[in-house]
């Protein structure tokens, strides 16, 4: 019994597509790292105003930076 030959493109299109998928996601990540990594040093830049503000010590804020 002769075995019919696989073709090849289809195993091609559905690595390409996983690789867009990764390449999406990978994205995605690092977007959402650096906005988050830029929410907490705004954060931290305002954090001795706050601390001020509402009398609080540093065991507190950084209580209030922890739950942020």
């Amino acid at each position: 019994m002769d075995s019919v030959p696989q073709d090849d493109s289809s195993k091609r299109h559905n690595s390409s597509a996983d690789l867009h998928i990764s390449n999406n996601f990978i994205r995605t990540m690092v977007f959402t790292m650096m906005i988050s990594m830029m929410s907490a040093t705004m954060f931290n830049i305002i954090l001795p105003e706050i601390t001020q503000e509402y009398d609080l010590t540093y065991k507190q804020a950084s209580w209030v930076s922890t739950a942020f």
